[in-house]
């Protein structure tokens, strides 16, 4: 029952997410123009003609976007497939040619993602009660009842990302599931967003004190290199 559940919940959220993705919004083009230069050109810098004027550094005459690699890494592949079919279907570099990436790079990444995120929170769920009725409407309003809604549809921003790869780390934290693995999610939360130092910290944090509380203090001195090694 409960994994039919986890199905229909990961197919609602990824449909609804997809089809309210928009075309662009406010901080869109500072990820694309990184996105671009990386995949074809190899660098971060900004090459000529970068659409995106906000937070960026020059060094040593050459622009580049104030944001962490981990986006413009990510959605790296799903650019070199776009950046061929528009060739392919001749669309030229521009406003529709961003628009369907930033619409793609939603149905192909985000929207999964979120629908991953909100399994792995129902699940979490299951610690705190049993009404189906109160989890499920956590988790619904907790993706589209709050800011995770805007983030995930309005064009490109790193919040969500980081917001998915410390939950789905803290689930793991809360199965005690591969220290490995949770270093990976945790890396990768901070491979999007420098400031996710903050919850990364606190998690870590946490992961020790039950390791400790479950007397597994020898098993810490393992885990902590494989923690950190992901």
């Amino acid at each position: 029952m409960s994994k039919h559940i986890s199905h229909r919940i990961f197919i609602t959220v990824f449909i609804l997410i997809g089809l309210h993705a928009t075309p662009d919004g406010p901080q869109t083009n500072r990820y694309t123009d990184a996105i671009h230069s990386f995949v074809n050109f190899g660098t971060f810098a900004l090459q000529k003609g970068y659409r995106s004027h906000i937070d960026i550094l020059l060094i040593n005459n050459n622009a580049y976007s104030v944001i962490p690699p981990g986006i413009p890494i990510i959605l790296a592949p799903i650019y070199f497939i776009h950046q061929m079919l528009m060739r392919v279907v001749g669309i030229p570099v521009g406003e529709v040619y961003w628009s369907i990436f930033n619409i793609l790079s939603n149905v192909c990444v985000m929207a999964p993602l979120l629908g991953i995120v909100a399994v792995i929170m129902f699940k979490t769920l299951n610690h705190f009660t049993n009404d189906l009725t109160k989890k499920l409407w956590l988790v619904f309003i907790f993706i589209f009842g709050s800011l995770v809604f805007f983030y995930s549809t309005n064009g490109i921003w790193a919040h969500v990302y980081t917001m998915s790869f410390i939950f789905i780390a803290f689930y793991l934290i809360l199965n005690q599931v591969n220290s490995f693995l949770i270093g990976v999610f945790l890396g990768l939360a901070q491979f999007v967003d420098y400031i996710a130092i903050v919850p990364i910290s606190l998690l870590v944090g946490f992961w020790i004190y039950l390791k400790i509380k479950d007397k597994q203090n020898k098993n810490l001195l393992t885990d902590i290199p494989l923690l950190f090694l992901g």
